[in-house]
């Protein structure tokens, strides 16, 4: 399992990077999800995940409701952004409890499957 030290770039190591007290719950490489783990957030919200990956060869990957939606992300360095007002999502999210999930991959050869180094799952409700 992937272990890096947390360090919030704005506030310190000891920073709560979701804002709700759950910085024990996530992964050492994740700083923060958007929404949080149990919040509630407009319909029209961007699923936003920062993270920490240890080299080039690692990346992250995020499913909502059991769909990989990763291919319709803005991916920056540190930072994936799943924007569903844009059109571009493969289904529209209804209002109601959500399921997301983002893996922390290792980079797989051509036409092997990466390989899932761990996990985050969560939830969370769309007005």
């Amino acid at each position: 399992m992937y272990r890096r030290p947390r360090v919030d770039r704005a506030h310190g190591p000891t920073a709560d990077p979701v804002g709700i007290g759950a910085t024990a719950d996530l992964p050492d490489w994740l700083n923060r999800v958007h929404p949080p783990p149990g919040a509630e957030a407009a319909v029209n919200d961007a699923i936003q995940v920062d993270y920490d990956v240890a080299g080039p060869d690692q990346t992250v990957r995020l499913s909502v409701d059991g769909v990989d939606v990763t291919a319709y992300a803005d991916i920056q360095p540190g930072e994936l952004q799943y924007d569903m007002d844009e059109g571009r999502a493969p289904a529209e999210l209804d209002p109601g409890t959500h399921a997301a999930r983002v893996e922390l991959v290792d980079a797989a050869e051509y036409g092997e499957q990466p390989e899932v180094l761990d996990r985050f799952e969560w939830e969370f409700t769309l007005l």
